[in-house]
């Protein structure tokens, strides 16, 4: 069954996005709702003498919402055998956007609190729960009927590639495969990076020089990407690659660069520097880029 919501200014948080504890308010909304509609509003379960207590959420958040989206939820019985009672939980825009799909189990107790066998304490509701079992159930092939289709730089170049290489590729896309689904062009890691390929040793050269820009933000390394010049970003390369009819992507690493830690760098927004958000400690075994960043400091949200 369908419960609709509309996002509200104060379910959103300072980045515009809604905060992922207002899903678990929607999914006892759109719970309730369905009750409801299936004649078993809340009111009467307790007075035939029983309640239906959550013992477990499941939560996936699959795309963000914001201010003003109105968010269709369709809710129904995935499971129900008497004693535990599962509903699933699907949450879209008003194009179709999957936001969120979720499940929540439910026991059920007297009005005691002490457990007791649905289909014993009210076998007509049992009978009409479980004419909706499966109702609008998800389909794994709903989501997209294809995977993402498309190509990433990693997969030839490893961690070298260029701004010719990633064009001469996006071209042979267009021509070729965008007919057949592909359409995703992906610069993969160290895109910001000198000098990569140069050692054989190492897949990605220790504590190497990797291009900032004046706030400790990674930027492409002009080398390869010479479009990026003056500070452009991946923009000239982007439109090049949307002119085509493609979508373009890049690898990001978590956590601020160590170049910016050990040069003070700055960060936009406030007077403490890299090195005072870095964390040391945490950081990635494989890649010496990054250090992870420090949660509770309000310049690592500034970051």
């Amino acid at each position: 069954m369908e419960y609709r919501h509309v996002v509200q200014y104060y379910e959103t948080d300072k980045m515009g996005i809604t905060h992922h504890s207002n899903y678990i308010r929607w999914m006892e909304e759109s719970r309730v709702d369905f009750l409801a509609k299936i004649g078993w509003p809340f009111e009467r379960l307790e007075q035939q003498g029983f309640a239906s207590p959550v013992t477990k959420l499941e939560c996936k958040f699959v795309r963000p919402s914001t201010f003003a989206d109105a968010i269709a939820i369709h809710t129904w019985v995935k499971d129900f055998d008497g004693v535990i009672l599962t509903f699933e939980y699907k949450m879209e825009k008003q194009d179709g956007t999957v936001v969120f799909v979720g499940e929540s189990k439910h026991c059920f107790v007297n009005l005691e609190g002490k457990p007791i066998r649905a289909y014993k304490a009210c076998p007509e509701f049992c009978e009409e729960l479980l004419k909706h079992k499966g109702e609008n159930e998800m389909n794994k092939n709903d989501f997209a009927p294809t995977p993402p289709m498309g190509w990433n730089s990693y997969d030839y170049y490893n961690t070298a590639v260029n701004e010719e290489q990633v064009l001469a590729n996006a071209a042979f896309m267009a021509e070729h495969l965008c007919q057949y689904g592909w359409e995703y062009v992906v610069v993969d890691i160290q895109w910001y990076a000198y000098d990569t390929g140069t050692e054989p040793e190492f897949q990605y050269i220790p504590f190497g020089r990797v291009e900032m820009d004046e706030y400790s933000r990674l930027i492409p390394c002009p080398d390869k990407f010479p479009s990026a010049e003056g500070g452009k970003g991946f923009g000239p390369l982007a439109d090049r690659i949307h002119a085509m009819g493609l979508k373009f992507g890049i690898h990001i690493m978590r956590g601020i660069p160590r170049e910016a830690a050990h040069r003070h760098g700055r960060i936009q927004g406030s007077e403490v520097t890299a090195d005072r958000v870095a964390d040391p400690s945490n950081n990635c075994f494989w890649n010496p880029d990054m250090y992870g960043v420090r949660t509770d400091l309000a310049a690592s949200q500034a970051y």
